[in-house]
């Protein structure tokens, strides 16, 4: 510990910074971010984040410490991060071409690479017996899935959280985005609708929308900051009003990738059921859309007569991009197919209305109505944990699918 604290620790913190300002900062700038799944036989996956560089890829110091339980140490002076397990010990060096396992050197396929401050170690080096020794357990890494697994020296299925080791694969449209190649981070805006003192729609038990919002909002967040590919703002975090033009300044001063804007849906007719996806359109594509466009479009009546004429202009005049109509129309086909799958509501479809908290924003965006809150079983599925997390779920499937789209490497 004293050694950590020290001045020359320290130092070498700072040189780890300022390495690759001075050298390898070519090399790792050429690295594509990917997310890589880890199991043990016969577990639900766990994703970590990782670099892939050409044909090798790589895992950061701290996050094999992390996940083999190992301890972890920094040797300022000789350069040297070692991994202790079990009283074995495991150590790499910056820019060699060997790792040091017990006092044996073991060749590496690629060098590790320093960058920042993180060490990131090639994955192939895992599947060595030398590793399989320090660690106690042998392990595969299949590139095509960008899986690795502990405990098998060949390619396992992957095991749903929700299912046994006994039962099939999941399907490819419920993993999460693990080898895809991610040319950048991409930045998602959650705009939970209504809040305070607009308490949006009312079901017949007193369920708020504002609530349900916001809840379901949190969940989505959860998901997609979890797979390390995406970067997530929220327009609210609790019961806050914020004005519709807020919302999109949010998310255009962020220079959000996409923008999804989460509500629960009224209507005269108790029978009404399902969920809805929309896109921008200066035209409603039927009166059902119009009118719910006007509702949505009506919190901007809590705000001062002076307050609400400036923002009807602003918003106005926003012009409604082809680029961006397009793609939102895309983008909600994706989530209103991927959601499908998962819950056991109506699917109503895609449509498209003006909304101002849409037309605002610039960036593909949709508005997501997740139920009728004046249904009976709606009203009770969305007042359900588990019924928004099969929801988002969807959602969040369909964010990864478009993202993918847009999101890699250029030919």
């Amino acid at each position: 510990m004293s050694e950590i604290n020290s001045p020359a620790f320290r130092a070498f913190r700072r040189f780890l910074i300022l390495a690759p300002l001075l050298f390898p900062l070519s090399v790792f700038a050429a690295a594509a971010p990917i997310s890589i799944a880890f199991a043990h036989t016969g577990n639900p996956p766990k994703i970590v984040s990782g670099y892939r560089l050409g044909s090798n890829y790589f895992l950061s110091a701290d996050e094999m410490a992390r996940l083999y339980k190992a301890q972890i140490y920094w040797r300022p002076v000789s350069k040297i991060v070692e991994l202790s397990r079990s009283g074995n010990i495991l150590a790499f060096e910056a820019n060699a071409n060997a790792a040091s396992v017990s006092g044996r050197s073991i060749p590496l396929k690629s060098q590790v690479i320093w960058n920042a401050s993180e060490a990131w170690i090639p994955v192939s080096f895992l599947e060595s017996p030398a590793f399989a020794d320090w660690s106690g357990t042998p392990a595969f890494f299949d590139e095509h899935r960008a899986l690795l697994t502990i405990g098998e020296s060949k390619p396992i299925p992957i095991v749903s959280a929700a299912s046994s080791p006994s039962q099939a694969p999941v399907s490819a449209q419920n993993q999460v985005p693990y080898g895809h190649i991610w040319v950048r981070k991409l930045r998602i805006v959650i705009d939970p609708g209504h809040g305070g003192k607009d308490p949006g729609a009312r079901g017949i038990d007193g369920t708020l929308e504002k609530d349900i919002n916001l809840k379901a909002a949190l969940e989505l967040a959860r998901l997609l900051k979890k797979t390390g590919v995406f970067e997530v703002k929220l327009t609210r975090h609790n019961d806050t009003f914020i004005s519709l033009s807020k919302r999109s300044e949010i998310a255009n001063r962020w220079k959000a990738d996409l923008f999804v804007s989460l509500h629960s849906n009224a209507a005269k007719n108790p029978r009404d059921s399902g969920f809805e996806t929309y896109f921008m359109s200066e035209k409603a594509s039927d009166p059902h859309a119009q009118r719910l466009a006007e509702f949505e479009n009506s919190s901007i009546n809590y705000e001062s007569k002076f307050r609400q004429q400036a923002e009807v202009q602003m918003l106005l005049g926003e012009l409604s991009k082809t680029e961006y109509v397009n793609a939102s129309s895309e983008f909600a086909g994706l989530v209103s197919r991927e959601t499908s799958g998962e819950v056991n509501i109506p699917d109503r479809g895609v449509e498209q209305a003006g909304f101002y908290v849409l037309r605002g924003t610039h960036a593909p965006a949709i508005l997501f109505e997740m139920g009728y809150l004046t249904n009976p079983k709606d009203e009770r599925d969305l007042r359900s944990e588990s019924f928004r997390q099969r929801l988002m779920r969807g959602l969040y499937t369909g964010i990864v699918e478009y993202a993918k789209k847009i999101n890699h490497p250029k030919k």
